[in-house]
């Protein structure tokens, strides 16, 4: 028997559509520039945290 995939969680799933609320939330034209910033980073981090940057 061979070892199964590495399984996919809750955890994985809820950062992932953390991102996409990010990402749409950064596309939105009425935001401030402060505002865009702090979303890249919070991305940035994100994306550090789950293994993407």
């Amino acid at each position: 028997m061979t070892d199964s995939p590495s399984r996919y969680t809750c955890h994985e799933y809820r950062e992932e559509m953390l991102l996409l609320g990010l990402r749409r939330r950064l596309a939105d034209d009425s935001l401030s520039a402060a505002e865009k910033e702090a979303l890249q980073k919070e991305i940035a981090e994100l994306e550090k945290r789950m293994g993407m940057a």
